[in-house]
């Protein structure tokens, strides 16, 4: 059988074989996304956009207002976008000038440059037309199979609050290395992000429970914590890194289901860093680029920070938004315009849609 040139394309082969591991429905999404591939020197400089702002000598408060400059400028430049990267060069730059910062909180490493899969791929699209809230799935080559992880993380370019069900915004006894195995308090944005202390209500994990149990997610988490960051890194900077695009359009294929198939064309992402100049310098000059641009904020809810509301309350609120049962409040914030109009207007456009009767 053909070697399949892309993780791309392993993933849609196996999708098209009779009882493949990948579902149907995830090979046409992929089929129908834009794809980019990041080559061997992108995805070293890929470990440098998503750890020089972040290494622990920075101050938390520095690291907290980096992340949500990157949220706010992480909108996809397609509808439905894929992006796969060479996950080893990733690791080996990362303990080249970072040391054993990746898939870990706060530089506590969980494998060795080895144990590393070959590539990770991001499918990528908006959950609903037209807004600015997305949602990425990880797919992990891990050479003899591909694994999706059972879970999406979400997240909102503007003050769109994402929720649980629960109304909780936070994971239950999450277990990450390096940190106390009970954190009743860690926040899915914490855990996505791999920093703790970024608090985050416009970030959100969701969990597919038909194919993992609670312990099994919270394994899972712990492993690839901080992929949003990755995600975070690549989509904020992209206009302020140098990088080229080459179009790729094969003209070999394979065989599924009775048909010849092309391998899908995509895009090969190479940075061109000017010379003599070190990848951490770029990195950190791109990310103080990306610097929040202005945007406007629609009036919204917020939790009063002084009332706390209670996770475990079902909540009736009075006509001052304050909980009879648990005593916590939720406050008006009026509609304005947040960030520095000079460096660059971010504009969100909303969708009003009704239901049909």
């Amino acid at each position: 059988m053909k070697k399949s040139p892309t993780l791309a394309d392993k993933i849609i082969r196996e999708s098209l074989r009779p009882r493949g591991s990948v579902k149907r429905a995830l090979g046409r999404d992929l089929i129908e996304a834009k794809k980019f591939v990041l080559d061997k020197e992108a995805s070293a400089f890929l470990a440098d956009l998503s750890h020089a702002a972040y290494e622990p000598g920075i101050k938390p408060e520095s690291k907290n207002a980096c992340l949500d400059r990157a949220r706010v400028l992480s909108r996809l430049p397609h509808a439905m976008t894929w992006v796969e990267y060479d996950s080893r060069e990733f690791r080996r730059r990362t303990l080249e000038a970072y040391g054993d910062m990746v898939g870990s909180v706060e530089g506590e490493g969980l494998c060795h440059q080895d144990e590393v899969a070959p590539a990770i791929g991001w499918l990528m699209k908006p959950m609903r037309s037209g807004g600015s809230t997305f949602m990425a799935v990880t797919v992990i080559d891990l050479v003899d199979e591909i694994t999706v992880l059972p879970y999406g993380i979400c997240w909102s370019t503007d003050d769109t609050v994402l929720r649980h069900h629960d109304d909780s915004g936070a994971l239950d006894q999450v277990m990450i290395k390096g940190k106390p195995e009970s954190l009743r308090d860690v926040y899915d944005s914490e855990i996505a992000t791999g920093i703790i202390g970024y608090k985050s209500e416009h970030v959100l994990m969701e969990f597919d429970a038909a194919r993992v149990d609670r312990d099994g997610a919270r394994e899972l988490a712990r492993e690839f914590v901080g992929e949003l960051r990755f995600i975070w890194a690549l989509l904020s900077t992209i206009n302020d890194i140098p990088i080229g695009f080459s179009r790729i359009v094969p003209t070999k294929g394979y065989v599924a289901r009775g048909s010849y198939r092309h391998f899908v064309e995509h895009t090969v992402v190479s940075i061109n860093l000017p010379k003599g100049r070190e990848p951490r310098v770029v990195a950190k000059h791109a990310v103080e680029m990306s610097r929040r641009r202005a945007h406007q904020v629609r009036g919204h809810w917020r939790r009063d920070w002084r009332h706390p509301l209670s996770p475990l309350c079902a909540h009736a609120f009075d006509s001052d938004m304050a909980c009879t049962v648990c005593g916590g409040r939720r406050i008006w914030i009026e509609e304005h315009e947040r960030g520095d109009p000079a460096l660059g207007y971010v504009t969100h456009d909303y969708s009003v849609t009704h239901d049909k009767d």
